[in-house]
């Protein structure tokens, strides 16, 4: 084997430390260790000052809550001058120049950058072209982790032993795929158009993984908030079989629409929960057994079924399939942790719909029933 390039070590040891920091990150008991943590993480990778600031909520200004890499005279400096700073929305382009000139002043160096995660502002101190590099990593799992913690405080206050167990499932997963994603984004930095279309469609589904989870987190805590617009189902259902699809050695799918309704609702999340239902059918239908998803309406209801070819659903199984982590007799060997249906439900109730099942030893169909949009 021939010897490995500089860059590919260099993307190893970014993976590696990206890793840590999102264990570090996501271990954090509130925003403000958060803060903390990342500004440690990126002054450890650039070997240069950080500062970190996390908005307050009596006022429009951020406190600061982290300083790395400054010697005694700059921390108290720092401490003295810019304690506290106007949260980083609210700062015309001059003002942010300002602020920016008097943290490099501070920390003595000749250039200062700014992240700012909306929640929270990490001011970087060195050169340019690193600063530029880490820029978009860290605003991504500064956000993510801040993100992260306030869903589990709501949890936390909950004390809802079920929320929990789904929170702390994320959590296991929202690790590696923040760290994947990370790694990505730097290992394609400054690659040509064209020569990453790969690393591009993988970096999709690393979203699309990663918007799951994030699902999972809101709905584990309740109803999570949607962003209504008016959305063709067909044309959602299609984008949703095309992404699960992806990769599949035959076309096991089959769409069949005989109405085209609009409904009021969520593209992601009910994107997302049809994916669910055609992952389902696919894991509980045979190698080469075919999956149909209808798109039709009946009154005011928009509907999408799923049939699959699978065994079907026992009657005593029936009422408790879409509760979290419940996995039928037939699910051995499927994988899975027994969270998609659960999910599914969630998204259904939170747009005024729900989710049903016809079964027998023949397959399953899985309705999903939308109100149709006035």
């Amino acid at each position: 084997m021939g010897a490995r390039s500089g860059a590919s070590w260099a993307a190893d040891e970014s993976s590696f430390a990206l890793a840590a920091a999102m264990s570090k990150l996501l271990g954090a008991s509130g925003p403000a260790d958060v803060v903390r943590a990342a500004a440690s993480f990126a002054s450890e990778q650039l070997g240069a000052p950080v500062a970190g600031w996390l908005d307050t909520t009596a006022d429009t200004r951020s406190s600061l809550v982290a300083a790395h890499g400054f010697d005694v005279d700059a921390s108290r400096h720092l401490r003295r001058s810019m304690r506290l700073v106007r949260r980083w929305s609210w700062l015309s382009e001059g003002q942010r120049r300002e602020v920016r000139r008097k943290f490099a002043e501070i920390a003595c160096v000749p250039a200062a950058t700014a992240v700012d995660s909306g929640q929270a502002l990490l001011l970087l101190g060195g050169t340019e072209q690193p600063l530029r590099r880490w820029t978009r990593p860290l605003k991504s799992i500064l956000a993510d982790s801040l993100g992260y913690s306030q869903t589990v405080t709501t949890a936390r206050r909950r004390e809802a032993q079920l929320d929990m167990g789904l929170a702390w499932t994320a959590h296991e997963l929202r690790g590696p795929l923040l760290t994947a994603r990370m790694a990505m984004d730097l290992a394609m930095e400054g690659q040509p158009p064209g020569e990453n279309d790969l690393a591009l469609a993988a970096r999709r589904q690393l979203d699309s993984l990663a918007g799951l989870v994030d699902d999972l987190l809101h709905w584990s805590v309740g109803a999570r908030p949607t962003r209504r617009t008016r959305v063709s189902l067909v044309r959602l259902v299609r984008e949703a079989v095309d992404e699960v699809t992806t990769g599949l050695v035959n076309d096991r799918v089959r769409v069949r629409t005989t109405d085209r309704p609009l409904v009021a609702g969520d593209s992601d999340l009910l994107r997302g929960a049809v994916g669910n239902l055609v992952r389902n059918a696919l894991a509980y239908s045979s190698e080469d057994g075919a999956v149909v998803v209808a798109v039709y309406r009946r009154n005011g209801t928009a509907i999408v079924s799923v049939t699959d070819q699978g065994p079907g659903i026992p009657e005593d199984e029936r009422d408790t399939i879409f509760d979290p982590f419940v996995r039928g007799h037939a699910a051995r060997g499927t994988g899975g942790g027994g969270l998609g249906l659960f999910i599914v439900r969630r998204v259904a109730e939170a747009h005024g719909g729900a989710v049903r099942l016809d079964s027998n030893t023949s397959g399953t169909t899985f309705h999903l029933e939308i109100p149709v949009a006035r």
